[in-house]
């Protein structure tokens, strides 16, 4: 079956890109696996998202993009497309790569999302997987934009193989990222991030820690710097990201 889906240099390709992915743990090394991948399916653009749910039962996605359209990124990000598109949406329901194609005759998509994403960006055909742990925590969706019109089996099987193991990657990109980010604080600073993340205010927290205000504001301050934070909110938010606190206190 195999031979019949891949060619002998496809599969060979294959496997080295699984190789590769096992011992990958920092982004300089994910990158150039991503780039193979955009070459072993022939996509025009490639894009990696880490969506997280927090609390209120919300899906928020930190992208990782390959090549996409840098300012389709941003946008789709201001504008919180991750609600209304159906292809997110049917990932979060159903297992497996998905065709864009056949998502878009199964479910109506909102015109605005649409008409920007395929007359402004050309973003019309594609492939989407999303990999999902069974034990909980995060999972990883990753996009391919291409001349995809149809379901297609080379893709399918590209997808399913290899999907798991960028998600593995990325868990450890993210997590040695998250032990780099955590040495660099101090214990003091661990525990004013631990009270942050519960909205505690500069002055409840010098209570609750028995210092001053002012001692308080300069862990803080030294917090965003480390965290490359430019607010309190923001400073949370990169925590959670990283591991270094959970997202329900």
């Amino acid at each position: 079956m195999t031979a019949e889906i891949l060619s002998h240099a496809e599969l060979s390709e294959l496997l080295d890109m699984i190789q590769s992915l096992v011992s990958c743990q920092d982004m300089d090394n994910f990158i150039p696996i991503a780039r193979r991948l955009e070459y072993l399916t022939g996509c025009e653009h490639i894009i990696f998202a880490m969506p997280e749910l927090p609390g209120n039962g919300e899906t928020a996605v930190a992208d990782l993009n390959i090549s996409y359209p840098q300012e389709w990124v941003d946008m789709y990000q201001a504008c919180e497309f991750w609600r209304i598109n159906p292809i997110v949406l049917s990932s979060l329901i159903q297992n497996g790569p998905l065709c864009w194609a056949d998502v878009y005759r199964r479910y109506r998509a909102d015109k605005k999302f649409m008409k920007l994403a395929h007359d402004f960006w050309g973003l019309k055909d594609g492939y989407t997987c999303l990999t999902r742990p069974i034990s909980g925590g995060n999972w990883s969706m990753v996009s391919l934009a291409g001349d995809f019109r149809k379901q297609d089996s080379k893709l399918d099987y590209i997808l399913d193989r290899t999907a798991p193991h960028f998600h593995l990657a990325l868990m450890a990109i993210k997590k040695k990222d998250g032990a780099r980010k955590l040495a660099k604080l101090t214990g003091r600073e661990k525990e004013a991030l631990k009270w942050l993340q519960q909205g505690k205010t500069s002055w409840e927290m010098s209570v609750i820690l028995n210092v001053s205000e002012a001692t308080i504001n300069f862990h803080i301050k030294n917090i965003k710097k480390k965290l490359n934070a430019v607010s309190r909110s923001q400073a949370v938010a990169t925590a959670i990201h990283c591991g270094l606190i959970n997202v329900c206190p």
